[in-house]
């Protein structure tokens, strides 16, 4: 039987398999430490001073916010190099906001001190995350394609 020339192309389609180095230490402790700032943020949802907010409107969002995170640190630890850079994009801002916003932070945490110890540890956290996700073996981890 001869080919018809209107036929589709055939061929085997298949999902790409992924094929990846074992994960470097750099990439595992940044894992760890950034559950580790979503537990301090689950901590401070609940030890925020009273707000004229709704309490089932607050826990609406930081169930949300805390969903989101969840899901970014659960990519980068599978190895998504977008949502490493999404990390850093937020940290970033959230740290410019920080400074922008220095004062009336300062005044919130001279009221509340653990708010203000909590937020400076998971800032530091972040921070020496953001290191550990930069570093050469880090980076090369991340670079790896799917095949």
């Amino acid at each position: 039987m001869e080919r018809n020339p209107y036929a589709p192309p055939v061929a085997t389609v298949a999902d790409p398999v992924e094929v990846r180095s074992e994960r470097p230490q750099e990439v595992t402790l940044a894992v760890k430490l950034l559950w580790a700032c979503f537990f301090i943020g689950i901590a401070g949802v609940f030890l925020r001073p009273p707000q004229q907010v709704p309490f089932i409107a607050m826990l609406i969002v930081a169930i949300l916010t805390l969903g989101f995170w969840a899901w970014v640190i659960t990519c980068i630890a599978r190895g998504r190099n977008w949502a490493r850079i999404l990390f850093f994009v937020l940290v970033g801002l959230g740290l410019l906001f920080a400074v922008l916003f220095l004062s009336a932070t300062l005044a919130l945490y001279r009221e509340r001190p653990f708010n203000g110890f909590l937020t400076a540890i998971n800032y530091a956290l972040e921070i020496y995350t953001l290191y550990l996700l930069l570093t050469p073996p880090a980076r090369e981890w991340f670079k790896q394609t799917t095949q």
